[in-house]
């Protein structure tokens, strides 16, 4: 049975390496959770990618760009929460980001690709 200290390590270090990357990502370029989860080594682990930056919106403020990282579809993910949404539209279309009617950027206008990394 793997130990708690463990399974907290392997947390810290996801955690570290989400935001690490998340920091890369240049103004005006998104990328999705499932590409910051692949890029960090943890493809399966969109959600929990999710949940680390869930984290930094609903504490104290922060340089950290979490709001260029947005869901598979190209648009803002915040379920139930009206204000977050359009605060992070709001910041990505400050940065030059243009939203469809749909409520969808084109990913392949606006989508960040890393230095050896190729997204379709």
């Amino acid at each position: 049975m793997p130990r708690k200290d463990s399974k907290a390590s392997a947390d810290a270090q996801f955690r570290a390496r989400v935001l690490e990357l998340v920091a890369q990502i240049p103004r005006g370029k998104v990328v999705t959770y499932g590409q910051v989860a692949t890029m960090v080594d943890s493809p399966r682990s969109a959600r929990a990618v999710g949940g680390v930056l869930s984290g930094l919106k609903s504490g104290p403020p922060t340089e950290l760009p979490w709001h260029r990282v947005i869901n598979s579809r190209g648009g803002v993910s915040a379920p139930n929460e009206p204000h977050r949404f359009q605060v992070q539209r709001a910041l990505l279309e400050a940065e030059g980001v243009v939203f469809r009617e749909n409520g969808t950027c084109d990913l392949k206008a606006f989508r960040w690709v890393a230095q050896g990394w190729s997204w379709e």
